[in-house]
């Protein structure tokens, strides 16, 4: 998770200079989706196994959290990254799903978050914090980092 930034504006850097083609909003969003899955493919045959033996109502909360707060978050990320002048001015705000799916979790099917998952969202709303109140800070801090 903490390294998650890093290799977005890695990729994000690589596929402007590399390429010299631009991508659409909706485009990047789906290369960044795809991308994620095939990250996540190794974790394929033990979801397959849970999700085999869900209770129904589960499949229900599965689409659910899957349509409106990953879904709904990625299109209106891409809708957002076409009409921002730079990129860094939306990509941070892509950290957020993970937040807002805890809490549609929360409101919709009652889990309560664990200490994990609230020390997570409370680094994704100080980095958010950050990125707006010190925006010179972290592009020199990115800049440092990459060089």
């Amino acid at each position: 998770m903490l390294l998650s930034p890093l290799f977005q504006s890695l990729q994000l850097s690589w596929r402007d200079s590399s390429t010299g083609k631009t991508y659409t909003a909706l485009q990047t969003s789906t290369y960044s989706i795809f991308f994620g899955t095939l990250l996540l493919a190794i974790f394929a045959p033990a979801s397959f196994q849970e999700i085999a033996d869900a209770p129904a109502i589960q499949y229900l909360y599965l689409a659910i959290l899957g349509v409106y707060s990953s879904a709904a978050a990625y299109v209106s990320w891409a809708k957002a990254f076409s009409k921002a002048k730079q990129t860094s001015q939306v990509s941070n705000y892509m950290f957020v799903t993970p937040f807002l799916t805890s809490v549609l979790g929360f409101l919709i099917v009652g889990e309560i978050p664990d200490h994990a998952t609230l020390c997570g969202g409370g680094i994704i709303l100080i980095g958010i914090l950050i990125f707006n109140i010190f925006p010179l800070a972290i592009i020199y801090i990115t800049v440092g980092v990459i060089i």
